[in-house]
């Protein structure tokens, strides 16, 4: 798998589904402008609309995990002692809710 970001996923399976910025956004209750804004890797969308995402464009959920995990591995890398217990709390919570959200996923 190549590393790509988040926002390349998101623009390739919304390009593969012939949608434009405006008809994700539509689709979404948000803005062409944070459409753009997630694909050129500006921010990410919060989790709620990351689900979303996944549903509407059928990505696999796997590939955004292993995603989020490389695109920030630099930045986990480099990590310092003193922020280390505040990145576990983070890591925690996003292995939390991705799981809930895989065994929600599977169950609908």
């Amino acid at each position: 798998m190549k590393n790509e970001s988040l926002g390349k996923i998101i623009q390739e399976a919304r390009k593969s589904k012939k949608w434009t910025q405006e008809q994700l956004a539509k689709h979404l209750f948000t803005s062409k402008q944070a459409i753009s804004s997630w694909e050129n890797d500006r921010t990410e969308p919060d989790f709620s609309s990351l689900k979303k995402i996944i549903k509407l464009l059928n990505i696999d959920i796997h590939k955004i995990f292993l995603t989020f995990y490389l695109f920030h591995l630099p930045y986990l890398l480099k990590i310092t002692p003193s922020s280390y217990i505040l990145f576990n709390k983070k890591i925690l919570s996003a292995l939390t809710e991705f799981f809930y959200f895989r065994i929600s996923h599977q169950t609908s």
